[in-house]
């Protein structure tokens, strides 16, 4: 499976169920004048945003001792066959480090079971 798809149906859960999330871009837009008139151009993203996951979910955590706690999942969708690159698992190292969850996601299917286990049902 290619990763559009299964990143669009999480993205479509999250917002059914009015999650909070942010999308991460690859890519920057910019608008120029080029012969009067205005178009819209690919500019390059800075490095220290390249590999950044897709998403960034922010959600609650059930803790036996403590009761629900805010969470953060960082989600990097992938097509069947698709590997990370450097970047990208660089950023999985430094997000880690911090405390935040780092998935690795291949079908959205499965992903969507494990948020609905992290959010507490209205």
């Amino acid at each position: 499976m290619r990763e559009s798809p299964t990143l669009a149906s999480i993205i479509h859960y999250l917002e059914l169920r009015s999650i909070p999330y942010l999308r991460v871009h690859p890519v920057k837009l910019a608008s120029i004048k080029v012969a009067g008139k205005w178009t819209t151009i690919f500019t390059k993203v800075r490095d220290s945003q390249r590999g950044a996951p897709d998403l960034f979910v922010w959600t609650w955590k059930q803790l036996q001792s403590l009761g629900p706690i805010p969470y953060c999942v960082a989600i990097e969708t992938k097509a069947t066959r698709g590997r990370q690159g450097d970047a990208q698992k660089d950023w999985q190292k430094k997000l880690e480090a911090v405390g935040v969850e780092y998935r690795l996601v291949r079908d959205a299917e499965t992903e969507i079971k494990y948020l609905e286990g992290l959010t507490p049902h209205p």
